[in-house]
């Protein structure tokens, strides 16, 4: 692995202009060893710009799959930095984030880490959570939704929820490799059961509240019936495999 250098990984369906705006976000970032853009529609053509193309690798497929499947092949492929980090089309990078995650990943060894989520008017997104329960569930869905992470107030520079969304993770490489995400997860769900290995494999992942990205959420499994579905399907693979299985010493492992 090469030293302090961060290999990102971007699945497009048909999400071209959302990549593209990502792309000029990420032209001045000298920790950016490689981009590697994902497309998942095999039609979409993507413009990149003339100062990002040595360093982005364009992978094809020939049928859509899944966002488990997609950056662990980018993973296993092509990438040979440090950190790993997975990150949605559709996120801005006004102020780059990236040297304060990985200081704080190195000084803790941190498996995973990321940054707060701010929407398009600035409001932090919920972006942290409590592992879900099936009585959790049932309160979030007739509007009493105790999932939420606080994070403020506060006045720790980092916080220790159970999970952080996968629209923008920093991955220890090593890590990773070890431990990548569970393909029977075609969309959603799969950053949840990747924080939950994090923390069974004895190590620990972090919030870091001094540096922020910008979302802009779609929510299309609360718009459309086939991305509801799958949402429905992947809670109830994650609770087949994990429930009443979250490793005993959680708490304990994250006040040290």
């Amino acid at each position: 692995m090469q030293n302090n250098k961060i290999t990102l990984s971007v699945v497009s369906h048909g999400h071209g202009k959302m990549v593209k705006e990502l792309l000029n976000d990420l032209m001045l970032n000298c920790d950016i060893y490689r981009v590697i853009i994902t497309i998942n529609l095999k039609d979409e053509k993507i413009e990149y710009p003339v100062a990002m193309e040595a360093k982005i690798i364009t992978i094809i497929n020939t049928s859509p799959k899944g966002f488990s499947e997609n950056h662990n092949y980018a993973f296993k492929k092509h990438c040979t930095s440090e950190f790993f980090c997975v990150i949605n089309p559709d996120v801005r990078i006004p102020q780059t984030p990236f040297p304060a995650l990985t200081n704080h990943m190195k000084s803790e060894d941190y498996a995973i880490v990321g940054p707060v989520i701010k929407d398009l008017e600035g409001r932090i997104q919920d972006s942290a959570r409590y592992f879900p329960k099936p009585s959790t569930l049932f309160l979030k869905a007739i509007g009493y939704d105790v999932t939420r992470f606080p994070s403020t107030p506060s006045n720790l520079e980092v916080l220790h929820p159970d999970w952080i969304a996968g629209m923008f993770m920093l991955i220890r490489s090593s890590w990773f490799q070890k431990n990548p995400f569970d393909e029977k997860f075609f969309l959603y769900y799969e950053d949840i059961d990747l924080c939950l290995q994090c923390w069974k494999s004895g190590n620990a992942l972090a919030f870091v509240k001094e540096v922020y990205v910008i979302h802009n959420a779609r929510r299309d499994s609360h718009k459309r019936l086939f991305f509801f579905a799958l949402h429905i399907r992947s809670i109830l693979y994650f609770f087949y495999k994990n429930y009443m299985r979250f490793p005993e010493k959680l708490r304990v492992r994250k006040l040290h």
